[in-house]
């Protein structure tokens, strides 16, 4: 390209560079030589390390010198295609940084040398930390923007010289020596406005805030629309750690917060009411389908789900859109719409300001105007240039009202009564006449629950704005309820639960939000108590609602564990996180395994098997987990794993714990100890509750020599163990144990050593005496106590059905080989038969008691009152059948 040609086509569409060239000519060939060379962030720096400075003014002069020589020649190289909008927004995103950063360090040093370093109470030197927000926050500052900005320092105190100042004082200083060397006008024009209305308190604030004043302020003062702005803020001078931590839970809760979208909505509404007053006619940031807006729809998405994912955490908006579009929450063809609007609006707000670098979105009104903006746009006119104006606007818009403008039509007869009776404004007769229209069996007795609850329960508590929500759902789940069979308990469950959820106010938001999860929560709600009440125990779990589908797709671990991996692996070095990560994975997807379950989409053997799967992932992702933490710079051992139990026979219910055993190659024996640490650390990590519960209770005493052994064997001694002093008992857990850790080695040898031993040649009448008093042992220890059915324990239930099973598998794997295979009680008892083992009749007793004591199992659900007891009468029939058996069995 020829460079001449280049500077003439800028100089067209800029008036201030035409005048900027006019009265610097050495510039306009310093530029010319660099014109066909992208620039980078080390050109930047490179220049400002070339400052001579000795007083202000030279300070001054050389920070307008740097900005003119950068801005002309980003304006040339954008303007003649030879840069993308990337280099741009690095180009003047840099510019400002290096340029607070000088003044910054000039200021610094001019200060320090009469008043000293301003430090705390310990004796530690504080420093200025500079916030940038808006753009420069997000690396996308354009050419003539202001920078938005907000200083901060960390520890009251007072500086260290002969004649000191408080902290404040200092930092106040150093703040306004900032601002002036930027904001100024001088006869070399300015640096960047500088704006400082985003601090706490705004213009009435103080300039410079301590950061513990800043922590009260986002507690006790902090707007929503505060965290869209604090969405993009970052430290660009200073110490970054304690800041951020202050404000990333302000911007992301831990839960999905769909709060926000009543504030976006709010804040459109501004704009449209703005817009209808000729306010923003014609702005391309804040006017209709603008820039503003595009931000608006992305941020949200951030903020709704950023608390729970970090790589939505991004600043920028291309790779938060990027980000949104990989995880599948804006759909590909809406993102490059969203996108291409971006962009073009991007372009288009720096060619308006380009002209006489103003800080300008208002399109122009003059006709030579609109010309000109046409052809730096590269249309042939001012007609092409405004039809795609509206047709990015119109675009922008649509996608806006589709995802978050709420239905206004007026509401129906029944839907006013019905919030009339919430609200109490209706007699009693006529609620009682409304339940019983609606279909309520119980109706007096349902609004008296429902009266009593609104009165004496938490509502008069609550915030105005918590109400309002409940004013507003409570009508339409009165409605919904009676979609359901038993509608009056339902209702009961949901309020209740309601009632006590609403404390996090974005819950309620996410169900008016969300008819379909609203209408799925009541279906679940008219199961059991207890299930709705574990809910209630956990409220994160409610975001699994988002997507009602996701309860009736076939169970798959393939997609979950993935992103449960690139969620532990953007949480290294945060221990807290990924034990929360893996507690709220664990209880989200048990979570729709169980309702799939009461929908009785999937059996109980189904759900055992996938139960067991999720164990089997969680044990080995927090394995990792913990020997990162340890062991950051050693790879991860290729340790073996062995299931016992109901874990290693896949047969778990929502409440089983884990029997493990673990084992390493002798080859490692150098790192038992760090094995044993990491075993160690694994089952606190494990074990421990955090505010999102107990992933699983962990039983180790199944490892050789038991509660005395060492928590983690060599193979070796492990399978020398197993072989010459292992006791019947053991060879009964044995029976169910299964490997499942990736190492293929230990695995085929774990494989050989348990058939061989499951097939080993015994004694019958042995075996059935040992197996025989260990179920006698058991009964004296562990015998159950009340008048309720241990489905476990009790005489006639799984123990008795299991120790069966494993008599059969251990007296005859040596003659039938097929008997080794850990396919579960079920399968075995089914073997058995066809191999003349166990009469027919016998089988068909045991199979439909292990079925039913199974199901009981799995429909005391998550949370129950007397885990794993039912009353008799309920399983006498199958009690009774199991204990025949076992008494023929028991004969001498």
């Amino acid at each position: 390209m020829n460079t001449t040609s280049a500077i003439n086509l800028a100089v067209t569409h800029s008036r201030y560079l035409a005048s900027l060239f006019d009265a610097k000519p050495e510039l306009c060939k310093t530029i010319k030589q660099l014109i066909l060379s992208p620039v980078h962030t080390d050109d930047i720096l490179r220049y400002a390390k070339d400052f001579s400075l000795s007083d202000t003014n030279s300070l001054n002069t050389n920070l307008r010198l740097m900005r003119h020589h950068f801005f002309a020649l980003s304006l040339i190289r954008d303007l003649n295609g030879l840069s993308d909008i990337t280099e741009t927004f690095n180009t003047h995103t840099i510019l400002a940084e290096t340029a607070l950063r000088e003044a910054e360090k000039f200021h610094w040093d001019a200060l320090t040398t009469v008043h000293g370093c301003p430090a705390n109470s310990h004796g530690e030197i504080q420093r200025l930390i500079i916030v940038a927000m808006g753009k420069m926050g997000g690396h996308e500052l354009n050419p003539s923007s202001d920078i938005d900005l907000v200083f901060f320092y960390e520890d009251d105190g007072l500086t260290t010289g002969k004649d000191p100042i408080s902290n404040h004082d200092f930092f106040n200083k150093l703040g306004k020596l900032i601002i002036t060397s930027l904001n100024d006008y001088t006869e070399e024009g300015i640096v960047f406005r500088v704006d400082m209305r985003l601090r706490p308190f705004g213009s009435q604030g103080l300039l410079v805030t301590p950061l513990e004043s800043f922590e009260d302020y986002l507690v006790t003062h902090g707007l929503d629309w505060e965290r869209y702005a604090w969405l993009k803020s970052r430290v660009v001078l200073g110490p970054a750690v304690w800041i951020n931590s202050l404000i990333e839970p302000f911007v992301y809760r831990k839960y999905l917060d769909f709060n926000i979208f009543t504030s976006l909505r709010n804040i459109k509404k501004k704009i449209g009411q703005d817009m209808q007053k000729k306010i923003n006619a014609g702005d391309i940031k804040v006017g209709r389908g603008g820039i503003r807006t595009l931000e608006f729809i992305v941020q949200s998405f951030q903020l709704v789900r950023g608390g729970k994912d970090r790589s939505l955490r991004c600043r920028g908006f291309m790779e938060a859109l990027t980000q949104l579009k990989n995880h599948e929450l804006i759909p590909n063809k809406t993102a490059k719409t969203l996108h291409d609007s971006y962009i073009f609006f991007r372009h288009l707000e720096h060619r308006l300001q380009y002209v006489d670098d103003s800080q300008t979105h208002k399109l122009p009104e003059k006709i030579e105007e609109k010309a000109l903006l046409a052809g730096a746009m590269n249309c042939k006119s001012w007609t092409v240039l405004e039809k795609n104006i509206h047709h990015h606007q119109d675009r922008v818009e649509q996608i806006f009202d589709e995802m978050f403008s709420q239905d206004s039509q007026p509401l129906s007869p029944m839907q006013e009564d019905l919030k009339d009776l919430w609200n109490l404004e209706v007699t009693e007769d006529f609620a009682v006449h409304c339940l019983d229209n609606l279909g309520y069996k119980k109706s007096l007795d349902t609004y008296h629950f429902m009266k009593n609850l609104k009165l004496m329960g938490h509502y008069p508590t609550f915030p105005a704005s918590t109400k309002e929500k409940l004013n507003t759902l409570i009508p339409v789940v009165l409605h919904e309820v009676t979609l359901i069979d038993n509608p009056d308990k339902t209702l009961v469950h949901m309020l209740n639960a309601l009632d006590s959820i609403a404390h996090r106010s974005s819950y309620l938001a996410l169900l008016n939000e969300n008819i379909a999860a609203l209408k799925l929560l009541i279906k679940i709600a008219s199961f059991d108590q207890e299930f709705i009440q574990n809910i209630v125990k956990f409220p994160a779990m409610i975001d699994d609602l988002m997507d009602s589908s996701e309860f009736t797709k076939p169970f798959d671990l393939a997609e979950p564990s993935k992103k449960l991996t690139n969620q532990l692996n953007r949480s290294q070095g945060d221990t807290e996180l990924q034990m929360n990560l893996l507690r709220d994975f664990k209880n989200s997807t048990i979570f729709k395994l169980a309702v799939q379950e009461l929908m009785q989409i999937y059996p109980v053997e189904r759900v055992s098997d996938a139960l067991a799967d999720v164990a089997d992932l969680i044990t080995q992702q927090a394995l990792r987990c913990v020997w990162e933490t340890l062991y950051p710079k050693l790879p991860f051992p290729a340790l073996g794993i062995i299931a016992y139990g109901k874990f290693g026979g896949k047969e778990m219910s929502y409440l089983s714990d884990l029997d493990l055993v673990f084992v390493f190659d002798e080859k490692k024996s150098k790192d038992r100890d760090k094995y044993i640490k990491l075993v160690q650390r694994f089952n606190s990590w494990v074990t421990s509750y955090t505010a999102s519960g107990i992933l699983y209770d962990i039983d180790l005493r199944l490892r050789p020599d038991g509660g005395s052994g060492l928590l983690i064997s060599g193979w070796d001694a492990y399978s020398e163990y197993q072989l010459n002093r292992s006791l019947i008992w053991e060879h009964q857990a044995l029976t169910r144990a299964r490997f499942v850790s990736e190492n293929k080695t230990l695995k085929r040898k774990f494989n050989h050593l348990r058939q061989s031993i499951l097939q080993e040649k015994r004694d019958i009448l042995r075996l059935k005496t040992d197996i025989i008093e260990m179920r006698e042992r058991i009964d004296r220890e562990k015998k159950p106590i009340g008048d309720l059915f241990d489905l476990k324990l009790s005489r006639g239930g799984l123990v008795d059905i299991e120790f069966l099973t494993q008599f059969y598998v251990l007296g005859y794997s040596h003659q039938y080989g097929e008997l080794c295979e850990n396919v579960g009680n079920i399968a075995l008892i089914k073997k058995l038969s066809e191999l003349n083992l166990l009469a027919a009749k016998d089988a068909s007793s045991l199979i439909s008691a292990y079925k039913i004591y199974r199901t009981k199992q799995h429909q005391q659900g998550l949370n129950p009152k007397n885990p794993g007891k039912v009353e008799l009468r309920s399983v006498e029939l199958h009690q009774k059948a199991v204990q025949a058996v076992w008494q023929e069995f028991a004969k001498p």
